[in-house]
């Protein structure tokens, strides 16, 4: 996902998957500094809202999205 998609799905509420799992939705979107510059995570909330997951953006779909690429490949 683009900074600007994790935004709009972050805002909407919608449901996520990375690598397979579906998670509640986006619950933040965090900036880090390193020596080369800096980074976008992601951070997924569970699907029973007990804890989180810091994911790469490139890696984080729309649920809908994972679902319809899955279909695809069928």
């Amino acid at each position: 996902m683009t900074n600007e998609e994790l935004k709009e799905t972050m805002m909407s509420g919608e449901p996520v998957t990375l690598r397979g799992m579906t998670f509640a939705h986006i619950s933040a979107i965090i900036y880090r500094k390193s020596d080369s510059g800096m980074y976008i995570q992601a951070e997924l909330m569970d699907k029973n809202k007990n804890c989180v997951v810091l994911a790469r953006p490139i890696e984080v779909e729309r649920a809908g999205a994972a679902a319809l690429k899955t279909e695809e490949k069928q």
